[in-house]
């Protein structure tokens, strides 16, 4: 498996002693990229750790007024250094003014997370070989799909038309095994159209590494249906990276306060740990080092399930795949619980930071070799 540093960030909202649906962005003033880019350049890296190589990831909790003005600044979860965790709090109280959250369209104080990630920088490798996994380019797959696809009859009278990511397995030979939906959508027929489609290709092109193919297990190609003519007001989206497609019912938020939000079982720490070991460095995206932070966005339903998995803002096609399929597999959450004491679906967004990892399957990377 493919290994990468991945960084869930997570906000927790608290208004007086209730916790409160905030529903507008809060926050670092420019985003949550901006954020982490705020931090990358003020980050003053512990030489004693930078000698030895050494990455961490602290969290950092603090409480932001009204007026945006941030107070009781304290880390939540340690790196476990605590120099990592002491540069954390000094690169947090740079920021003078942060967004504050709303509830019911006005300003509330809000309680805010956020994790500031120390990484040792190195170089990045490049990947030879072709861009494409399919011979000819994406162009030719997808004329290839087009000439062979038999449009599910189902699918086809509904109106129904998008974009299914299949995942596979390329060995060195570039012959594909272990083919499977990315995220299943809520059309079996299409799902198996799109898994059909792909088993007719008998030759991809391998990932090759300093001139040698290497196994990818992680490989991603979308597999387009296209209506002949698309009903104008009854077009339905299968899967746009994401995994509930739009023909699902929109969510109408209960009215009811929040008294807990939901959480990841045993919290932040080991979302992340899942989060790393689940991961799988989409080839592209590894070969042209395409990095970014995929957010996400879901429902935490009342018996922890996790649905409405979407992306609301993209970085490429395979990156935004990861991290829907990632999510998707995640175990049930601790649920919301309303100040009457029952459970609640809430809403929760987070971002996904894609960085490149330092190995794949096995393969690593010349600058970490030999290096303990």
């Amino acid at each position: 498996m493919k290994k990468l540093f991945a960084i869930l960030a997570m906000a927790f909202i608290a208004t007086g002693a209730q916790a409160q649906f905030v529903d507008d962005y809060y926050g670092f003033p420019g985003g949550e990229v901006a954020m982490y880019e705020f931090f990358d350049s003020n980050i003053k890296y512990p030489e004693n750790l930078k000698a030895q190589k050494i990455s961490g990831l602290t969290y950092v909790t603090l409480n932001i007024d009204k007026k945006g003005k941030p107070s009781d600044i304290h880390v939540s979860e340690s790196s476990g250094y605590p120099e990592f965790d002491e540069e954390a709090l000094r690169v947090v109280k740079l920021v003078k003014k942060w967004v504050p959250g709303k509830v019911k369209g006005k300003v509330a104080s809000t309680e805010l997370t956020v994790p500031v990630q120390f990484k040792v920088p190195y170089d990045q490798p490049t990947i030879d070989g072709d861009d494409d996994y399919y011979p000819g380019g994406e162009k030719a797959m997808q004329a290839f799909f087009e000439q062979h696809m038999k449009y599910p009859e189902d699918a086809l009278k509904a109106g129904i038309h998008g974009v299914l990511y299949v995942n596979l397995t390329i060995d060195e030979q570039g012959k594909g095994s272990n083919i499977r939906i990315s995220s299943p959508s809520q059309y079996p027929s299409l799902d198996a159209e799109a898994v059909r489609l792909v088993k007719l290709v008998d030759h991809w092109n391998p990932i090759i590494i300093s001139g040698k193919a290497v196994k990818d297990e992680s490989a991603i190609v979308p597999v387009k249906f296209r209506l002949p003519q698309p009903p104008e007001d009854q077009v339905e989206e299968v899967v746009v990276h994401k995994t509930v497609t739009e023909v699902n019912e929109p969510y109408v938020p209960v009215q009811k306060t929040l008294a807990k939000n939901p959480t990841y079982p045993g919290g932040m720490v080991e979302m992340t740990k899942f989060i790393s070991s689940q991961t799988k460095y989409p080839k592209k995206e590894l070969k042209e080092n395409i990095e970014g932070d995929v957010k996400v966005k879901f429902m935490v339903q009342e018996d922890g399930s996790i649905s409405n998995i979407q992306v609301i803002e993209h970085v490429s096609p395979g990156l935004d795949a990861e991290a829907v399929r990632i999510v998707n597999t995640m175990p049930k959450w601790n649920p919301a619980v309303a100040t009457d004491g029952t459970n609640m679906p809430c809403e929760m967004s987070i971002p996904v930071n894609f960085r490149t990892p330092k190995a794949i399957d096995g393969y690593v990377w010349p600058q970490y070799q030999n290096k303990k």
